[in-house]
């Protein structure tokens, strides 16, 4: 089982190149890369980082691998993938040990549910601070019988340090505390050990501030002070209360197999296996959906214990025998199959096609000179409005037609966002030849219903000329 667990997981890691959100990249590799002075424009940093209202820690570890592999940003994201997926492989080894689980169903839960690889392999606050909170509360488990200060210590920075990564994650940690303080009321010594650990973390974390910020800042407050108190957050959008009930409904599994999780989940959340459990999500739910700015991925901490979640609520069906077709549909064959395929997709595509072709450049731009176009009005190098330094090689080139003049002797490549029209694109630059792909080609073949158009995707095209087309450097 665990061969097939962390198999996936690097799998994963090794594919999934780019980030599942603009913050896994712009709030950690971009600031990294500027704080130890490698990016070519160190102006670019997102306005998180003049607000001062991010944590350092995960851009300091970032940074140590910068100052490794200096030449080799592919080499650098991998690395930290590999990082993120294996502390989610310990996460996945520590609940399962805490609990005690066993058997072929459980198994296969922790083994393939479909997002688990994808998520865990996410160097991002929302992947690394839950995993290590779950592989924290997996050591302690469900009835702890350790007084230990050594053990309640390890765990206290275990939680810290899941608080520093994402200060989010403090209302499961608050959740957590409380759990202990009502089960060791004459064991005061395992609550002041714990609050030492997360106190040691802090500390930690507020050197890694340090670092980023070069002075002694609050961030924690900061990022409470900007994102509520003025409103920040809010200016992204705003939903109603019961929003993450939704997006848990139809983001797990399409319906109705998702709601049919969510039901299975939910038996398993209000087992008495699972207090710790209902003590530290409880209050980290309840405040998300008080927050009126709601993004799923708020929520990523929690994916590391849904599967113990199933298997508590699977095995609350076998024991009573209650609505077993609810089992059955929940996970049974059908959804195993939807669930394998989910699995697959994840694991082998791009979290991020762009990325895909910034690499492709990379590799290129070590062969010789190289001049990079586009014809959208964007840089090749940009997402969001800021500039991505992180995987611009400094040797290569980039233009944006059409304006500008002829660009001088150079290998040519026209960077196309999305994909074309092959016919339109050699009428207008003979002799041009598509290189790479998101995609590919027996699948850009298959395309009914036209979900090219629909998908996110992008090519490269080498041609050898802009074909009299002026350009602008940028």
């Amino acid at each position: 089982m665990w061969w097939w667990i962390v198999s996936l997981h690097l799998l994963a890691a090794y594919f999934s190149v780019g980030h599942a959100h603009p913050d896994e990249h712009f709030q950690i590799l971009e600031i990294a890369w500027s704080r130890v002075g490698l990016a070519l424009d160190h102006s670019a940093v997102p306005w998180e980082f003049q607000s001062q209202i991010r944590g350092g820690l995960a851009p300091w570890i970032a940074a140590i691998a910068m100052r490794v592999w200096p030449e080799s940003p592919e080499l650098i994201a991998l690395f930290l993938r590999v990082l993120a997926s294996l502390l989610g492989v310990l996460a996945l080894f520590s609940l399962w040990r805490g609990w005690r689980l066993q058997g072929r169903e459980a198994g296969w839960i922790f083994s393939f549910t479909w997002f688990l690889p994808y998520l865990h392999a996410r160097f991002s606050s929302e992947s690394i601070a839950g995993s290590l909170f779950w592989i924290a509360i997996g050591w302690i488990g469900p009835e702890p019988r350790s007084h230990r200060w050594q053990t309640w210590l390890t765990v206290g920075v275990l939680l810290g340090l899941a608080t520093q990564f994402r200060y989010q994650c403090g209302f499961l940690v608050l959740g957590f505390l409380f759990w202990v303080g009502f089960h060791f009321q004459s064991r005061l010594r395992v609550l002041l050990a714990t609050v030492f650990g997360i106190a040691l973390a802090t500390a930690l974390g507020a050197w890694a501030d340090h670092w980023l910020y070069g002075e002694w800042r609050p961030v924690a407050w900061n990022f409470f002070r900007v994102n509520l108190l003025e409103g920040k957050a809010a200016e992204f959008g705003v939903s109603p209360w019961w929003e993450y009930f939704r997006l848990l409904a139809t983001q797990l599994m399409a319906p109705p197999w998702g709601i049919l999780w969510l039901v299975v989940a939910a038996l398993g959340f209000f087992q008495s296996k699972a207090r710790p459990l209902l003590f530290s999500i409880t209050p980290f739910f309840l405040i998300h959906c008080l927050i009126s700015h709601k993004e799923f991925r708020f929520l990523y901490p929690l994916a590391g214990v849904l599967p113990l979640l199933l298997v508590l609520g699977s095995e609350r069906f076998s024991l009573k025998s209650r609505m077993p077709w609810i089992r059955r549909w929940a996970l049974g064959s059908w959804a195993k199959g939807a669930n394998l395929l989910l699995l697959a997709l994840f694991c082998l595509k791009p979290a991020r096609y762009f990325t895909a072709v910034h690499l492709e450049i990379q590799r290129l731009s070590r062969q010789g000179p190289l001049c990079v176009y586009t014809a959208d009005g964007l840089p090749a190098f940009f997402e969001h409005g800021i500039p991505m330094n992180f995987y611009r090689p400094s040797s290569v080139r980039t233009f944006q037609l059409p304006e500008g003049q002829e660009a001088e002797a150079c290998r040519k490549l026209l960077y196309f966002r999305g994909y074309s029209d092959p016919g339109a694109i050699q009428r207008r630059y003979p002799g041009a030849k598509c290189i790479y792909r998101a995609f590919p080609e027996w699948l850009v073949q298959f395309n009914p219903f036209r979900w090219l158009e629909r998908a996110q995707g992008a090519e490269l095209w080498e041609i050898l000329n802009t074909g009299g087309i002026s350009k602008r450097e940028e």
